[in-house]
């Protein structure tokens, strides 16, 4: 218990002489989910009667929170919430199909920012950084037929699907004033391997050999974040 409550008064001291934000974003979020989109594109082709074609899922809306803190000079440690849905909705009366996937996802990055590698303070009002990381999504995909969820082999359809995934982006902070930064930013997150799990059982009524739950995924997005600084260097204080 002694050393939990040093270690956390460590990290006090260290955040209240450091640089630190609080970091709200959204925007936009793109994916190519072949094996998804494969089943979906079946789907509509064994029902030829349907006039409105079931979409295929590309793209979806993103937020997300974050702490973004200074560990050395030029370096921050940056932990992030996000919370992304993708939804592909057809409908041809009396029957109406609904696909949607909410995806949250937790990270780790560390931010580079070159220009003030070695610097002591930091007097840019645009400041460009390289973003690395990675960490855990859970993916809630769910299938409505008629407003009703779809079920497999008698269960309602609503498996909690968790993956891994790696991220690279390119930022920057342009500073509006001593507390407030926006930033926009751009990043890609490589997912390894992610199982929907039933998803195409879900969907036909029937597990297609030809078809495949399981994808390998690119997620592009495109990010502005509020960036709102918890306090200041003590060089400003004094």
């Amino acid at each position: 218990m002694k050393r939990i409550l040093i270690l956390s008064f460590i990290c006090l001291s260290f955040i209240g002489k450091s640089q630190h934000y609080l970091d709200v974003q959204v925007g936009y979020s793109g994916i190519n989910p072949t094996q998804w989109n494969r089943t979906i594109s079946a789907y509509s082709f064994a029902r030829p009667w349907l006039t409105d074609i079931q979409p295929f899922l590309r793209s979806g809306f993103v937020s997300s929170i974050g702490y973004s803190g200074v560990i050395a000079r030029g370096i921050f440690l940056s932990p992030t919430l996000s919370h992304q849905t993708f939804k592909s909705t057809a409908e041809t009366a009396p029957s109406k199909t609904d696909i949607k996937v909410r995806w949250m996802s937790g990270n780790l990055f560390v931010d580079i920012y070159p220009r003030e590698l070695g610097l002591d303070s930091v007097g840019h009002s645009f400041r460009p950084f390289l973003r690395v990381g990675g960490g855990a999504s859970a993916l809630l995909p769910r299938v409505r037929l008629n407003d009703s969820l779809s079920t497999v082999d008698d269960e309602v359809y609503n498996p909690v699907v968790w993956s891994y995934q790696f991220v690279v982006g390119l930022g920057a902070r342009f500073a509006i004033n001593k507390f407030i930064d926006v930033t926009p930013m751009i990043s890609a997150g490589y997912y390894p391997n992610i199982n929907l799990e039933d998803f195409r059982y879900a969907l036909h009524g029937t597990a297609s050999p030809n078809l495949s739950d399981i994808q390998k995924l690119t997620n592009l997005q495109f990010l502005v974040a509020i960036s709102i600084r918890l306090g200041l260097p003590k060089e400003e204080k004094e």
